[in-house]
């Protein structure tokens, strides 16, 4: 079991090994094929339904024009790009995954339900900092404003990656996350109301799928599961014409094991554990 204090002397970022990287780099191409399906056909929706003028205040309306902090507000896709870096292990990198997969499903439900257009007035941007600037418009698309995903992410990551952190790294982390907001006000791609949204349902992302996806049982049953699709896999591989009844075995094999996984022990998830260490079977640097 790895102690506070041995995780704390941990570099934040690092190397993961091949193992690592098999397993988190698929799921982060899976994450971007979901969050850009979603993001991207709730603003194509909203383009055919239209969309009405987003919840503001009167004074956003007169904040200054910076197109130059489009550098501060593109650092939140990079950081999410470094997670196989940072969350070396499956048992850290599953949860964020199932974290922002949660965050990317109910931010695609508002934006069906409330397509909006910005209320700012018309931006015009030049020279290097416009042509940084451009390239973030140009991947926010239109009408997915409330909540702002773009903020849940960067508080979600500020926590999940503070957690690594001593007290510094956790305090640089909230302060990068602030300073995110500002940066994304400051460039009229969301109002306040927008953002408040995003840091709500990033903090409740982490409080609810975040810490369930990390508790022992949870990862337990998730490895088990895994075993099963890597199990699956084989059987197709050599026996195509077998899918839909092996599907549907899988399936309806699923719930019996997860009620299995709910109520198990402590102990019972150690055994496991144990034994799987006993057995020699990777788990990619657990």
């Amino acid at each position: 079991m790895t102690t506070r204090s041995s995780r704390s002397a941990e570099p934040l970022l690092a190397w993961p090994g091949v193992a690592s990287l098999r397993f988190s780099l698929p799921l982060a191409y899976l994450f971007s094929k979901i969050f850009f399906s979603i993001y991207g056909g709730a603003s194509l929706l909203a383009r055919l339904r239209g969309a009405r003028e987003a919840f503001h205040f009167d004074w956003e309306l007169r904040l200054p024009f910076v197109p130059s902090v489009a550098i501060v507000y593109l650092s939140v896709p990079l950081l999410l790009l470094l997670a196989p870096f940072i969350l070396r292990t499956w048992r850290s990198f599953t949860p964020f995954f199932l974290t922002l997969t949660a965050e990317t499903l109910v931010g695609g439900l508002f934006f069906l339900l409330l397509p909006m257009v910005q209320s700012y007035p018309q931006r015009e941007a030049y020279g290097l900092g416009g042509a940084v600037f451009r390239f973030a418009d140009r991947l926010n698309l239109d009408y997915n404003e409330f909540p702002s995903l773009h903020i849940a992410f960067a508080v979600t990551a500020a926590i999940v990656y503070g957690r690594r952190c001593g007290w510094l790294g956790k305090t640089l982390f909230g302060l990068w996350a602030v300073t995110v907001a500002f940066s994304t006000l400051l460039m009229h791609e969301h109002h306040l109301l927008d953002l408040a949204a995003g840091a709500l349902l990033g903090l409740l992302a982490v409080v609810t799928v975040q810490r369930w996806a990390s508790s022992e049982r949870t990862l337990e049953a998730l490895r088990i599961e895994g075993v099963h699709l890597k199990e699956l896999a084989h059987l197709l591989r050599r026996h195509p014409r077998k899918l839909p009844a092996a599907v549907a075995a899988f399936f309806r094999g699923l719930p019996g094991r997860w009620r299995k996984a709910e109520t198990m022990t402590s102990s019972d998830v150690s055994g496991a554990a144990d034994r799987r260490g006993n057995a020699g079977v990777v788990d990619y640097n657990d």
